[in-house]
Formats: structure tokens, C-alpha cells, sequence
């Protein structure tokens, strides 16, 4: 009888190891992906936060369904799961990784924001729950999302297909678009909805501060009042947090400055750390000229950049403006021995330079005129386009 009691403990021992899980190393994360209805060889991709930009840290190639990745982390954060196909939808999937867990990723297919993801990290969870208040919209959105990036790559990659297949193509793609805003605008309706009764929390948040830089932008702005209301949820004392005052200036922010105005100034940084002004320089011509390392147009204009610094040096005075994190802007104007004054802005959000400037996308630029006075903006960059502009603009 005893023999068989040890007998028995010792398979139990044995069954109780072999389905038990490795554990992960404490100053670790491990994400296992399991996809079906997906076909191998498609490359699934990690992008990292580094603040106003992403990079790509890891790539997998989806083998027998599955993909992983792990690297080492001090503390919980959030990573971004792409796929790299032309039939995929044109997005990514937030997923938070924390020290010494196991994140659980399944799908069904390309369709990325309706991925299950599985983890016991506080912060998972709780984004489960928004994201299942919004389940059924969101995988419509993807399915739409899907098919726009497929048209989009045969408008611009397909050749040689008759002129009517292209137009076809543009019409399928702009209704598509409008169904996808109709989408975003009920999703953002429900979450604000699901916003209401749920815990102020840092997610609650970083949620209230995207709604609030949207309203920046033109966007949502049926939901105006609502997200106001989110905001008075907050009591006193959480108001006077930095991400409640963040929060503030963008929706209370400072006014905007059109063609004919006077210019906008505030407290700009040299790469010495000094604060600066553009009035500085009242008296001459000011171009800003805002621009980003991750923007290709904006690193194709160096070259054209540096000719208008020199021909016009005794009139007008470039004033670069990036938005890039502090290391990688230093490390990119030293590389490319970016000349005059490269500058960046103190205050990067809410009520920045480049919201007063209304400065939507980059390479954006501003002319103004000796007397302070906004004299054109214009944005986008072709070869000799900056030329061209300050030819109309500036007086001989």
C-alpha cells in the first residue's frame, strides 16, 4: 500500500511539472503569439515609445502560427504589435509588458486590435475592459482598415492597369474611409460613454489627454462637452497633477495665430539648453521650419535647407523647430551638421509653438515678415519648393 501511495505521488509530481509553465526571469518579459487563418512567412513586428516617435526593436516570422518576443524591462510599459503585409490593416496593438510576465496573444487572422490578449498585468486588464466595450465596432473598423490599405497599395504600386480600374479603386477606397470615420466617431462615443463611471486611473488618463489633443485637431468635436466632463470629474487636488494640467491646456489652450497676425513666440531651447525667442530676431525675415528625424521629406530638405540659410544669411534667419527627444535631436543635428539655430520647443504639448501655428503636419513652415507679422505658412516639401516659395515672398 505504501509503495503504491509514493507510486502515485511521484506521477503526480510528474504530470504537476510537465504542464507547468517555465517561469519568466524577473527582469523580463515573454510575449508567445498563437494566429490561425494567417499564413506563414508573414513578419510580425515590436515597435518601442521613445515619445514623439516609435522604432522597430523586433521583427519574428510567423512560423506553424506563432510568433514571440522577449527582452528585459525595470518596469511596466506599453509595446506596439504590428504586421508587415499589404492586406493588413494599416495599425498596430498596444500590449503592456511588465518585469517577469507572460503576455498571451491569440487571433483569428491580419485583423490586429481584435487579438485576445491574455496576461495578469494590472494594466492589460484593464484596457481588456475598454476594449471589449467596443469589440464589435472595432473589428468592423479593422475589416474596413484592411481593405483600404490593399487599395491603396494597388493605386500606388500596380502598374500598368487601365485608367478606369484606378478611378474604381479611388472610389472604393474614399467610401471605405468615410465608413471607417463613422467607426472611429462611435468608438470614441462608447469610450468616453465607458469613460464616465470608470476609476480615474493613469489609463483613464492617458484616455482623457488623447481625447483632449483630438479636440486640438478638429476631431470629435461632437463630444466636446463630454470630454469636458471627464475632465471635472477630477477632484481639486488631482487637478493639480502635471497630467490633469497637460490635460488643461488642451482644452483651455492659448489662441491659435493665422496669416496676418503677430507671430506666436515662446520658450524655445538651444542645444545648449538656453532659452530662447524668436524675437530675437524681429527686424528680419523668419522662416521656422518645423520638422521631425522620423520625417523623410523633412530629412530630404536638409540639403535645400542649408542653401536658403547661406544665399539669404544677410535677410533671413532659419529657426529649425523638432519635436524629437532631446538625445535624438542632438545626436541628428550633430550627424548632420545641421547649421543656424536648431532649436527645440520647452513646452512640447498643450499650448506648444506648433498647435499656436496650427502645424498639423511636417515639414511645416512659417514666413514672418521684419515686422513680427505672419506673412504665409505652407507645408510639404519637393526638391527647390522652399526656393520657390521665398521667391514669391521676399521682396528684392
Amino acid at each position: 500500500m505504501k509503495r503504491r501511495f509514493i507510486f502515485l505521488m511521484i506521477c503526480a509530481g510528474i504530470l504537476f511539472s510537465c504542464s507547468r509553465q517555465p517561469s519568466i526571469p524577473a527582469n523580463e518579459y515573454l510575449i508567445e503569439g498563437k494566429l490561425s487563418n494567417v499564413p506563414d512567412s508573414i513578419l510580425i513586428q515590436l515597435f518601442e515609445d521613445h515619445g514623439t516617435t516609435q522604432s522597430c526593436a523586433f521583427v519574428d516570422t510567423l512560423l506553424d502560427g506563432t510568433f514571440t518576443f522577449n527582452d528585459t524591462l525595470s518596469s511596466p510599459r506599453i509595446v506596439y504589435i504590428t504586421v508587415r503585409d499589404k492586406s493588413s490593416p494599416a495599425t498596430s496593438l498596444p500590449v503592456w509588458v511588465a518585469p517577469g510576465k507572460r503576455i498571451r496573444i491569440d487571433g483569428q487572422d491580419k485583423l490586429l486590435k481584435t487579438w485576445q490578449i491574455e496576461s495578469d498585468i494590472p494594466q492589460q486588464t484593464e484596457e481588456n475592459g475598454y476594449r471589449a466595450n467596443v469589440a464589435e465596432e472595432t473589428a468592423q473598423l479593422m475589416k474596413h482598415m484592411a481593405r483600404a490599405n490593399e487599395l491603396m497599395y494597388f493605386i500606388r504600386y500596380e502598374r500598368n492597369r487601365p485608367p478606369k480600374t484606378t478611378q474604381q479603386a479611388k472610389s472604393e477606397r474614399d467610401s471605405i474611409l468615410k465608413l471607417t470615420d463613422d467607426l472611429q466617431n462611435i468608438i470614441a462615443q462608447k469610450t468616453i460613454e465607458y469613460m464616465k463611471t470608470s476609476p480615474i486611473t493613469p489609463i483613464w488618463m492617458d484616455k482623457l489627454l488623447s481625447y483632449s489633443k483630438f479636440l486640438n485637431y478638429g476631431l470629435y468635436s461632437g463630444q466636446k462637452e463630454n470630454i469636458h466632463g471627464l475632465y471635472n470629474r477630477l477632484s481639486g487636488e488631482q487637478k493639480q497633477t502635471p497630467a490633469a494640467k497637460l490635460i488643461d491646456s488642451y482644452l483651455h489652450p492659448m489662441p491659435t495665430v493665422e496669416i496676418g497676425d503677430d507671430m506666436a513666440d515662446g520658450d524655445l531651447l538651444d542645444l545648449q539648453g538656453n532659452i530662447r525667442h524668436l524675437s530675437e530676431f524681429k527686424g528680419k525675415y523668419i522662416l521656422l521650419d518645423f520638422w521631425s528625424r522620423a520625417c523623410a521629406p523633412c530629412v530630404a530638405s536638409i540639403p535645400e535647407i542649408k542653401e536658403v540659410e547661406e544665399q539669404y544669411k544677410n535677410r533671413l534667419v532659419v529657426v529649425g523647430i523638432s519635436d524629437d527627444d532631446e538625445k535624438i535631436w542632438k545626436a541628428f543635428v550633430k550627424e548632420k551638421e545641421l547649421k543656424g539655430f536648431q532649436w527645440r520647443e520647452k513646452q512640447t504639448e498643450g499650448n506648444s509653438l506648433a498647435i499656436r501655428y496650427k502645424v498639423k503636419g511636417i515639414p511645416s513652415y512659417i514666413l514672418i515678415a521684419p515686422d513680427g507679422k505672419i506673412q504665409t505658412r505652407w507645408s510639404g516639401y519637393g526638391k527647390g519648393s522652399i526656393f520657390a516659395e521665398l521667391k514669391k515672398q521676399l521682396q528684392p
